[in-house]
Parts: C-alpha cells; sequence; structure tokens
C-alpha cells in the first residue's frame, strides 16, 4: 500500500517503476526535436515520417513517465508537510488506541448498508492522511461492514479485516462465481444472515453448518424463502449445527437445524410460513415437540422465544416430570395449529415473562367447550406464568391479542373467565393471578392487550 495516499482498491500504476533523467537524456530529446522539425519541413517519405513519429512516441511516453514520476513526489512531499502541520493540532495527541475506539462508536451508526457513502464512516480517511491509515488499520470496522460496498468488492476490503471476525450478509442470490469465497469465510463469521432462494444452496450451507466449528458465531439468521411455484423436492433431514460455543442468537426460517446443546442462547426464532408440510414451503422437515422442548431445556438462558408453526406432534407422550425452568424470559411468541401450543407451555415454567403473544384459531367458536384450543393455551400460559417460587415476586403480564384469538376471547369472555379461575383454584404457594383488563363492546383497535397481575396473597 501507498503509505502517503492509501486506498482501499489497488493501484493499477503501482508496479510502474520511477523514472529517474540523467545528462544523457537530453542530447537525445534534442536530436528528436529538431529530427521532427526537420520531417516537417521538408518533403520526406512515408518511411521517413514513420521513423520520426516512432521516435516522438518513445520521447512522450519516457516525458509521460517523468512527469508522473515528478507529480507522485511532489503529491507525497506535500501529504508529509501536511502530515507534520497536522500533528501539531491538538486532536493529533490522542492515542491512536483512542482514535479507534471513536472510529468503532462512528462506524456502528454510519454504516454503509445504512448511510450514503459520503456519509459512512468511510468519511474519516478522507479527513487527513493519519486518519485514514488508522481507519485502514482498524480492522474491526472492515469486518462488520465487509459486504458494504456490494458483493463484488469483498476481495479488495477483506485483507483490511486482517483475523477479526466477520459479519457476513449474504446477497440475494450471489454471483456463482463469489458463492465459493463466500463459504470460505464462514467460519470466520460472528454474524451470518441472508435470505437463500435455491434450496442447493441451503443444503451447501446447512453442510457447513453440520461439519464445521464456528468459533466466533454469535448470531445466525437465515430464511429459505419459499415459492408457491417452485418444483416439489425431497426435503431434508434435519441436521445438528456443529460445535457453536458463542451462539447467543439463532433465527431460522422455512427450515430447521438442531442447535447445540447445552448452550447460552439469548434468543431463538423457527418460523415455518406454512402450517402444512409440503417441501414447496420448507427446505427440511419440521422438528417434533419432544425435541423443540429438548433444546429449550438446554438454553435456560434465554430471553426472547418465537415459535411460528414450528414443530409436529411428539411421536410419544414426552416424559418429563417437572417443568423446564426459563428464569430470564421475558417476551413469547406462538402461532401454532391445534394444541402445540399448550403442550409445549404445559413443560415450561417461565417466572419472568413480561408479555406474550398467542394466537389460535376458533373452530369452537361460539361453543361452551372448556377445553378448545383457545381457554386451553390460555390456561397453559398462565400455569406456566404462575408456577410457584421459591423467591416471590408480583409481576405483570402483557398478554396482545389479533385475529382469530380477539374475536374469539371476546364472543367467549365468561368461558375465558372462568379459565382464570380454574388456574387460581389449582394455584399453591400463596399466588394469585387477576385479570385488570377485559375487553369492552365495539374494541376496534388491535391488538388488544390483556394485563394480567400476579398478586401474593397475605
Amino acid at each position: 500500500m501507498d503509505l502517503a495516499f492509501p486506498s482501499i482498491f489497488r493501484d493499477t500504476n503501482d508496479n510502474q517503476p520511477d523514472v529517474t533523467p540523467s545528462m544523457e537524456d537530453l542530447p537525445d530529446l534534442l536530436r528528436i526535436d529538431t529530427l521532427s522539425k526537420v520531417t516537417l519541413s521538408t518533403p520526406s517519405g512515408v518511411d521517413t515520417v514513420t521513423n520520426t513519429l516512432a521516435h516522438l512516441d518513445r520521447a512522450q511516453d519516457w516525458l509521460h513517465r517523468l512527469s508522473r514520476t515528478f507529480q507522485l513526489r511532489s503529491d507525497h512531499l506535500t501529504a508529509y508537510r501536511n502530515s507534520q502541520m497536522n500533528g501539531g493540532l491538538p486532536i493529533a495527541r490522542l492515542p491512536v488506541e483512542v482514535l479507534r475506539i471513536i472510529f468503532e462508536y462512528d462506524a456502528a451508526s454510519h454504516g454503509l448498508w445504512t448511510s450514503e457513502f459520503g456519509e459512512s464512516w468511510m468519511r474519516l480517511g478522507a479527513v487527513c492522511r493519519h486518519w485514514r491509515l488508522v481507519l485502514f488499520d482498524t480492522s474491526n470496522i472492515w469486518a462488520d461492514d465487509l459486504f458494504g460496498l456490494g458483493i463484488s468488492a469483498v476481495s479488495d476490503l477483506l485483507p483490511f479485516t486482517k483475523n477479526a471476525p466477520l459479519n457476513i450478509i449474504l446477497p440475494y442470490s450471489p454471483p456463482l462465481d463469489h458463492i465459493e469465497g463466500i463459504y470460505k469465510m464462514m467460519t470466520r463469521a460472528w454474524h451470518f444472515s441472508g435470505e437463500i432462494p435455491l434450496q442447493e444452496d441451503l443444503r451447501n450451507v446447512i453442510d457447513i453448518l453440520a461439519r464445521k466449528s464456528f468459533p466466533y458465531l454469535e448470531s445466525l439468521r437465515l430464511e429459505f424463502e419459499y415459492e408457491d411455484n417452485r418444483t416439489q423436492q425431497r426435503k431434508s433431514r434435519i441436521k445438528p449445527m456443529a460445535n457453536c460455543p458463542n451462539l447467543k442468537h439463532l433465527s431460522l426460517a422455512n427450515f430447521y437445524m438442531t442447535p447445540p446443546v447445552p448452550n447460552q442462547l439469548v434468543s431463538l426464532a423457527i418460523h415455518f410460513e406454512k402450517k402444512g408440510d409440503n417441501s414447496r414451503h420448507s427446505a427440511t422437515e419440521k422438528p417434533t415437540l419432544d425435541m423443540m422442548v429438548e433444546v429449550l431445556s438446554g438454553n435456560p438462558t434465554l430471553c426472547d422465544l418465537l415459535l411460528y408453526n414450528s414443530c409436529t406432534k411428539a411421536p410419544r407422550p414426552i416424559s418429563s416430570l417437572k417443568r423446564i425452568l426459563l428464569p430470564n424470559l421475558t417476551s413469547i411468541n406462538l402461532h401454532h395449529p391445534g394444541a402445540l401450543s399448550s403442550n409445549l407451555l404445559d413443560h415450561l415454567w417461565l417466572p419472568a415473562l413480561d408479555d406474550a403473544t398467542l394466537s389460535w384459531e376458533t373452530p369452537g367458536l361460539g361453543h361452551d367447550d372448556g377445553h378448545d384450543e383457545g381457554t386451553q393455551v390460555y390456561k397453559s400460559l398462565l400455569y406456566a406464568w404462575a408456577q410457584p417460587s421459591t423467591d416471590p415476586m408480583e409481576k405483570t403480564l402483557i398478554l396482545p391479542v389479533e385475529g382469530h384469538a380477539c374475536r374469539d376471547m371476546h364472543a367467549r369472555q365468561e368461558q375465558f373467565s372462568l379459565a382464570l379461575k380454574d388456574v387460581n383454584g389449582a394455584l399453591k404457594g400463596g399466588y394469585q393471578i387477576r385479570r385488570e383488563s377485559t375487553m369492552s363492546e365495539g374494541v376496534q383497535v388491535l391488538p388488544y392487550n390483556y394485563v394480567f397481575r400476579r398478586e401474593i396473597q397475605s
């Protein structure tokens, strides 16, 4: 790299040698000058003119390279002079380590993905040569914004990342000549995300995730983008993910891999667009309920859980005598057909829950069946939230409802009130749940929030 004028892209002129003039060059130039004048002033044949042009071309090329050499030297000397002048400014006294931290803070809110090029962190390199050199040596910034200039620039930017963990954001349907390079970089990723429209590409990614270790990976967010008109293909079997000791956030859509257990996931989102099992809609089989329970039991650090059409019924009853305690889970979002959501909640203990989003269909709307899907998932949630604790704590739970669930709870308020009464009647340990809001007639704003209060009885 040219230290006087560092650039993110290679200079095609870097390999051209400097021209050093000598006293022998001047007579040659004078001779070519005389030759060209004579050729112009007297009638000459084609051969003479051609010979003179060849001499002039060589002279012009030499003069051009000499001019370039002098211009580069002038630019370098100007840069060094400016650098020395800038070195006297107060900000120049900041240690390089502090400057890097400032640059990283700026880059966090002025990424190439979200800002115009001139407003991104790249503008820091235009301030002065020292700042540009520091910026080029701050590998975390380049690693976090590696794909910010487009996939075609990745090979030029990659050397600036050094050995820093990478933020890999897959472009939609990347060119074939870049795919292999992305696969090779995957094990360096701390964040890996993207929408994958081709099942073959997804299989390759799944194979890499299943075979290789990912020591830096903290966040994995991948979606298989299904198409209704896609040719039906055979589903892939569920594969376990390889060792990912630092994985904190996992989001998979329309396919599934078994996360490492035990682990320290903070958020988990498993989303299948369709509730059926059509291979046009998903690339792998869905996990069963018992598989999902096992994943939750191995991740007690979970704070946020979203499961949307995420699993199928367990092939056999789940043998679990105790509920799985998720002491940090504050948010849960469940959407499943049938009784899957309530069956899952019946295996959980969620004392720290702040908000829950539940949805269900209402085949029994208008009937007085207290064991239908709606009241069952409603009761299962409250049981999971109200389990007795060694450290009694009053708490509020917000339950937003909309769609079928909202209409169901509106139409059958009495049945849901009786369901809450059943829960309170079965509770032990001095807890009672009080519903602080009820749905009035003519509710127009959705979702409607039910608010529950878990209280310690004296």
